[in-house]
């Protein structure tokens, strides 16, 4: 992508993507624009350093298997014109499916009360589903680019798809972070289709 593209497609300004781009290890320019190279240790650089979406979450539990818990929560956030996508294991069953999800993660635009969606309030230490609203902003622009339909962005359609999930990098990061023992075996299987490209989306 050229330095425009990836300005437009974040939303930042062109001088800041040249600022980092500038000092980036792993990026140089093409005559098509800026491609990443050594692909694994850029991926690996990115999880070792991204310190999470920050934020606000709230707990919350259902009875009904995470991937339909997570629907439904997204249902009943768009009914209301919140903003929101699902990350984590639910995220990663559709880009490379392997384990079956045991917990639903949601990113929201605001902060709501679940109830009224047929949740019941839980703990961190218990919960069948975690809706965060992400101090981290570019979450949701990074999932729009990867709702393309394309393998290349169009910045001027970012928009025009309306992402369902975040992005394969975070939904990794995520999954890494999640519970369960085999929490490393599947981020390891999401992290070879993402470096393989054979991500589903």
């Amino acid at each position: 992508m050229t330095q425009v593209e990836l300005a437009a497609v974040l939303q930042v300004t062109q001088q800041s993507v040249s600022h980092v781009l500038r000092g980036h290890r792993f990026a140089s320019r093409t005559d098509r624009g800026w491609v990443i190279g050594q692909r694994a240790a850029a991926l690996d650089g990115v999880l070792a350093e991204y310190p999470g979406p920050g934020g606000v979450s709230t707990y919350w539990y259902g009875l009904d298997p995470a991937v339909r818990q997570a629907e439904a929560a997204a249902r009943w956030c768009a009914e209301r014109g919140v903003g929101c996508v699902l990350t984590g294991d639910v995220a990663a069953d559709v880009y490379a499916p392997w384990r079956l999800p045991a917990v639903a993660g949601l990113y929201s635009s605001e902060l709501l009360d679940f109830t009224a969606a047929g949740f019941t309030p839980a703990t961190d230490a218990e919960y069948a589903l975690v809706v965060t609203v992400p101090a981290d902003r570019t979450l949701w622009h990074t999932a729009a680019a990867a709702a393309q339909p394309t393998v290349r962005v169009d910045p001027a359609a970012v928009d025009a798809v309306p992402p369902a999930r975040v992005d394969p990098i975070i939904a990794l990061h995520d999954v890494l972070a999640s519970p369960g023992p085999d929490a490393a075996e599947a981020g390891e299987h999401l992290r070879r289709a993402i470096l393989d490209g054979t991500w589903r989306g």
